[in-house]
């Protein structure tokens, strides 16, 4: 599914733009990585795209349908949202009823809830507490129970806020499966993320915004190879490194050059 931002703007009441005339296409399978400080309007944007607010100016689309002329709850079976922290989007008495709670939401057929909640819980390891509370489940399988809480309703598209953020080495694993699984479904993703590293060797573009505005898009090597300003430059070296821009860059000196200006570096302060 394709979703376009066309000049979106945006603010809070009694506040300043959060978001300024920010432009973007997104679209099937691509995986696309939103870098930026804090206050720099990634969540106003995100809440944007999934329907959560309505742009004040500009406008976004979510396939062929208007945010502005539909309910958040229309947008919401077709772009999901994965929240930083769980505890924002995990309410149900059970595991299974979690799983079930948006397809039933959106009025599934029994046969078909039945179905995708059996294999949502096969897909995300959940099966052996599928009768649990969700407050009582392993602290390694909460953050799991948030992502099949949204993949169960099969949206055309989703938004994944700091997904690697305090993760381990086996859940960095199943993230990677699920983004593997989500192209090949051929769904959009868009990871709110500082995660540089992540971001360098698992997406496919980057958006970097700062006050408001998008400061620059473009490839993953593209970015780092310009710079990003304020971000711990031996983070931003290994990165680099990791898309194999090799040169002055894989140094923390030479990226500190980069990151001062001398090297024509623009973008995002972390």
């Amino acid at each position: 599914m394709r979703l376009e931002v066309e000049r979106a703007s945006y603010s809070y009441p009694a506040g300043p733009l959060a978001l300024r005339e920010v432009s973007a296409t997104f679209v099937p399978e691509e995986r696309v990585g939103l870098l930026g400080a804090n206050g720099s309007g990634k969540s106003t944007l995100a809440r944007l795209m999934n329907g959560l607010l309505v742009p004040a100016s500009g406008s976004v689309r979510v396939g062929e349908l208007d945010t502005r002329a539909h309910p958040a709850s229309r947008i919401a079976g077709l772009v999901g949202y994965v929240f930083q922290d769980p505890r924002k989007q995990l309410f149900c008495r059970t595991v299974q009823d979690e799983i079930a709670f948006g397809p039933h939401q959106l009025g599934w057929p029994t046969e078909r809830i039945q179905e995708t909640v059996a294999r949502t819980l096969r897909l995300s390891g959940l099966e052996p507490f599928r009768s649990e509370h969700p407050y009582e489940l392993p602290s390694r399988y909460f953050r799991r129970l948030a992502w099949a809480s949204v993949l169960s309703i099969e949206t055309g598209f989703l938004i994944a806020d700091e997904p690697t953020a305090s993760m381990d080495a086996d859940e960095y694993r199943w993230l990677i499966e699920v983004l593997d699984l989500l192209r090949a479904r051929s769904v959009g993703v868009l990871v709110i993320t500082h995660d540089v590293e992540f971001a360098a060797e698992h997406l496919d573009r980057l958006l970097v915004l700062g006050n408001g505005r998008l400061l620059a898009q473009g490839l993953p090597s593209e970015i780092l190879a310009t710079g990003l300003p304020g971000l711990r430059s031996p983070v931003a070296a290994r990165a680099a490194c990791v898309l194999g821009l090799g040169g002055d860059v894989c140094n923390a000196r030479g990226l500190i050059a980069a990151l001062s200006g001398e090297g024509g570096a623009q973008g995002l302060a972390n």
